[in-house]
């Protein structure tokens, strides 16, 4: 035996899909349509696990990369230049989520070069508590020395 509460709401959906008429998807922004022709299929579009040079070349055109090069200045200089303040913040934090010791250069990179303060604090905040981390000793170790140089370059002195 059916509740009768479940009974009314049956009617009750039935009568509203007879009443509201389902509206139609709206038609792509061909703006953002992508257009190409290609001899093979792509593979996917898995950044990491895509080889072929036609998922390449989609990849290329679909996502924005977090990074560039600044080719203005000598020797040439790695720029944030796509992201937001609040994106480069979301960046630090996936960084810290991954906890890998390779992040540690680019963190120090955004604590000394990133215009945004908020963002430099995030970053140096990041390798701060990585310093202190005793259960990575060469994530710690790699710390150290950024929090170092970023030291150095505000011209901070150690007491010690």
């Amino acid at each position: 035996m059916v509740p009768w509460r479940a009974r009314c709401g049956a009617i009750v959906a039935a009568i509203l899909t007879v009443i509201v008429p389902p509206t139609p998807a709206g038609a792509a922004d061909m703006s953002k349509t992508l257009r190409t022709a290609y001899i093979a299929a792509e593979t996917g579009f898995d950044p990491a696990a895509s080889s072929d040079i036609y998922s390449d070349s989609v990849q290329r055109a679909i996502f924005d990369t977090l990074y560039g090069f600044d080719y203005l200045t000598r020797p040439y200089r790695r720029t944030m230049h796509t992201a937001t303040a609040t994106g480069k913040k979301n960046l630090i934090l996936a960084l810290r989520k991954i906890g890998d010791d390779a992040a540690v250069p680019l963190l120090g990179h955004i604590a000394r070069f990133e215009p945004n303060a908020d963002v430099r604090r995030e970053a140096e905040w990041t390798l701060r508590q990585w310093a202190g981390d005793d259960k990575a000793p060469a994530r710690a170790t790699k710390a150290k020395q950024a929090v170092r140089t970023i030291e150095e370059a505000n011209g901070v002195e150690d007491a010690g």
